[in-house]
């Protein structure tokens, strides 16, 4: 694990991660799908649902939260996995190509695949989100005290520079589609498959920089005679159970995790709805949901610089609490606009 600290080539392969699959924060999960789904995939009047007839915005908001729900319980129980068998690098290969195939295939949905629709994007960000968790946690095992707060932000940055580049790719193509022959529709499904070629095809040059991390644990006699898919299984929930457990003793950091739960979750929900409200709420275009995004993807260029190296002067829990000062109150004028 000593070889892969602060190397160069392994930081730059984890920074391209980034780049690769911030192509789907931006198109999926922020600007172009939810805005799509609301506009053109749901019919006109909405969406039956048990007699309940439900607009785009409120079937996005449902899976939303469903799916954060899902994830909340499913990734400790993946990494946990990971780590004992040392296996970071395949899972996070695994569930991003998966979430990008995925990504690919909502090309293929047109007016009233609202159902089919909401599957597979539920799908494609379980790939996005499980990745994560594997991308996430090699980055204390390429750093070392001093710069994984740097490195960070590098990441961050690189992130939302190639999520910006992809994105203004898309938007090109809705700008332009009466030149292109296209429909405006059209031209949406073709930025989404986009999205999902891109994060495939940078996330196998990022790859190629990527090493295993750790040693594999030998399973417990106990677990020895079960299927190696069950007992690896069983083993993850198992050490997820017991950690929960332990985490009573410990209440900062309890609070910390509990604290993080909520204010991720509340970015992340503002993220995947803010297209959709704009759709349905406000009435916006979608080039202008999407140029909205762009302008944000790249002042976020500089304001993740930025806060890696006000972390690495004042700490990062201060640099984060001022981070989250700022965004709450931007997020409570955003709503008291009129």
């Amino acid at each position: 694990m000593s070889s892969v600290k602060n190397d160069r080539r392994t930081i730059f392969g984890w920074t391209m991660y980034d780049w690769a699959n911030s192509a789907y924060s931006t198109t999926i999960a922020g600007a172009i799908l939810p805005a799509y789904f609301a506009d053109s995939i749901v019919p006109e009047g909405g969406y039956e649902v048990f007699g309940w007839s439900l607009s785009g915005e409120s079937l996005w908001g449902l899976v939303v939260g469903f799916g954060a729900f899902f994830l909340f319980l499913v990734t400790p129980v993946l990494g946990a996995i990971a780590d004992f068998s040392a296996s970071k690098k395949r899972f996070l290969v695994f569930f991003a190509y998966g979430g990008a195939v995925f990504t690919c295939v909502l090309w293929f949905m047109t007016t009233g695949d609202v159902l089919l629709t909401l599957t597979l994007f539920f799908v494609a960000q379980l790939g996005f989100v499980s990745a994560n968790v594997f991308y996430d946690g090699f980055l204390p095992d390429i750093t070392t005290d001093d710069t994984i707060d740097k490195v960070s932000a590098r990441g961050f940055a690189l992130g939302y520079i190639g999520g910006g580049l992809q994105l203004a790719l898309a938007l090109v193509l809705i700008l332009m589609h009466e030149t292109l022959g296209i429909t405006e529709e059209e031209a949406a499904r073709w930025g989404i498959l986009m999205a999902g070629i891109w994060w495939a095809a940078f996330s196998w040059y990022a790859f190629r920089y990527f090493r295993e991390t750790g040693e594999p644990q030998e399973l417990p006699e106990a677990y020895q005679s079960m299927p190696r898919w069950w007992a690896y299984g069983k083993v993850g929930f198992d050490r997820t159970w017991h950690t929960a457990k332990k985490l009573l003793g410990f209440r900062q950091l309890l609070l910390f995790l509990i604290a993080y739960m909520l204010f991720n979750d509340g970015v992340q929900t503002t993220i995947n709805m803010s297209a959709v409200y704009a759709t349905d709420t406000l009435n916006l275009e979608p080039e202008t949901i999407a140029l909205a995004f762009l302008v944000v993807q790249f002042i976020a260029f500089g304001g993740a610089l930025f806060f890696g190296r006000l972390a690495g002067r004042i700490g990062a829990k201060n640099a984060l609490l001022i981070s989250l000062v700022i965004w709450s109150v931007i997020a409570v004028l955003a709503f008291l606009l009129p």
